[in-house]
């Protein structure tokens, strides 16, 4: 289903859409797919039938799309007909029922920039991808058994362009983009409240799509930090404090929100680095989301009165060696919790030193104020203009926090440059990137053009004139990369 398309939307649907490939090919591609791809007694009956069917379109859409890429049909139309186009598509199909089109093309572009850091950045500076993507954040609604299908590759989506860090500038471009046609509506920074919630819903259905079995308790708490995370990414700081306090809020989502903060404040002895799949500060990460997210529930708020003393028992173990490092994520709302509940009960009056190196964030008379909740302190840390946006690192702080990997020799170091034409490959210095440029067969001298045509000039063209906020180059945060120009661009 397709919605009012914004200037950009309209830019992209104008672009004359070539003929695809010949159905009896397709058809071809289709019989090998699920015969060589797909295992036997997998998706197999009726009820899987809905599933199996967008699974067989990704895959036959991927096996012609890596067709045309290699082939003849190879030119400037691919990325956009068969990448942006859908995509754009999708963000309004997914606004209502979702189609296996939209779901497709979510999954598409999932798989087109998959391992290719300079691809994601070059997209990141596409105005028209930000507002498709700000579009979807904010409108989807999905309720019920459609969660996996719908939320699934979405989070794929965002585990491609924002689990790594991402810089500040970007983030700031992505909420100020206009998503409505109206030109003097204003800006408003993506809200993501309601998929904070629905993504619990997600990750307790998950396992039956995926045909695995439940998840235990801490599995779902972690699990929904893993894509908490993903929702935050996206987020001011300040934005994404309100949301988290809109999430649980409802009195219908008291269920969901005990239960979550329940697992976030307890059980911490019985788990281990051997016995989870996370380290000790991600699980600390998680949880700490999980408590910021569920205070402002009624049920909880009443559930952390009764039981104060026990939660603070539990959450000194939270603590544990995060109180020697203040540079381990979410521990700002640890360490605001834990004196919460430190000046909450009378072992404040026992351990007044331990409540105030806790509470040195604030002042620990503050804590004493009648009405004071501890939903308002999480919610005043976070909206705090003297801590900045400090969710999202500078430009130069990414650099070294997650440097891409060289294309060449797989090393990730802080120096990394891109290809000064195409600026989509990277390299650890001019060694390995001239050892790549004359490479035997298939190094980068055959494809680099190719690259800048096909890809680069596309995203930058798509980026530019759409609307404010798109194509603002260096005003946007988008300055050009460091280049290796030696050997580049020379035949």
């Amino acid at each position: 289903m397709e919605g009012k398309a914004g200037t950009s939307e309209v830019c992209l649907a104008q672009l004359e859409v070539l003929e695809g490939s010949p159905p009896q090919h397709e058809a071809e591609v289709s019989t090998q797919v699920q015969k060589e791809l797909i295992p036997e007694g997998v998706l197999e009956g009726e009820p899987f039938a809905p599933m199996r069917e967008v699974v067989v379109q990704v895959l036959v859409s991927r096996v012609l799309l890596l067709e045309k890429v290699d082939g003849a049909q190879s030119n400037g139309t691919l990325l956009k007909r068969e990448v942006l186009i859908p995509f754009h598509k999708a963000c309004d199909g997914l606004l209502s029922v979702p189609s296996n089109r939209a779901l497709t093309a979510i999954n598409m572009l999932t798989a087109f920039v998959k391992g290719n850091p300079g691809l994601i950045l070059m997209i990141w500076k596409n105005g028209s991808f930000r507002k498709a993507l700000k579009r979807m954040i904010q409108n989807l609604r999905v309720t019920g058994e459609m969660c996996p299908m719908v939320l699934l590759p979405l989070f794929h989506l965002l585990q491609q362009f924002v689990i790594q860090a991402i810089p500040e500038k970007v983030v700031e471009a992505l909420n100020q983009e206009r998503t409505d046609e109206g030109e003097g509506e204003e800006t408003r920074p993506i809200d993501v409240s309601h998929l904070l919630r629905t993504s619990l819903w997600f990750v307790k259905l998950a396992p039956k799509v995926l045909d695995k079995p439940d998840w235990s308790g801490k599995k779902i708490l972690y699990s929904w930090g893993g894509e908490a995370r993903l929702l935050r990414n996206v987020c001011p700081r300040k934005e994404f404090a309100k949301a988290a306090q809109r999430a649980f809020a409802d009195s219908e989502a008291n269920g969901e929100a005990l239960e979550l903060f329940k697992m976030a404040t307890s059980g911490w002895e019985r788990e281990t680095d051997e016995n989870t799949s996370h380290d000790s500060n991600t699980r600390r990460f998680r949880r700490s989301l999980a408590i910021q997210c569920t205070v402002s529930n009624p049920s909880v708020a009443k559930y952390l009165d009764k039981n104060t003393v026990k939660i603070l028992t539990e959450m000194r173990k939270v603590m544990g060696k995060a109180a020697q490092d203040e540079s381990v994520m979410g521990y700002e709302e640890l360490a605001l919790f834990t004196a919460w509940l430190e000046a909450a009960t009378l072992r404040s009056q026992s351990n007044l030193e331990e409540c105030m190196y806790y509470g040195k964030l604030v002042h620990l008379g503050d804590f004493k104020k009648k009405g004071l909740r501890v939903q308002d302190l999480l919610f005043d840390l976070g909206t705090m203009e003297a801590m900045g946006d400090r969710l999202h690192p500078s430009k130069q702080q990414c650099k070294s926090i997650c440097p891409p990997p060289c294309v060449a020799c797989g090393a990730r170091v802080s120096t990394f440059m891109y290809c000064g034409v195409c600026k989509l490959v990277v390299y650890c210095g001019k060694e390995c990137q001239r050892a790549d440029w004359k490479r035997k067969p298939g190094g980068h001298r055959q494809r680099c053009a190719l690259l800048k045509e096909n890809m680069t000039e596309v995203l930058l063209k798509e980026g530019k004139g759409a609307g404010e906020g798109e194509g603002r180059g260096e005003e946007a945060g988008f300055r050009e990369p460091e280049v290796c120009k030696d050997g580049i661009g020379d035949g």
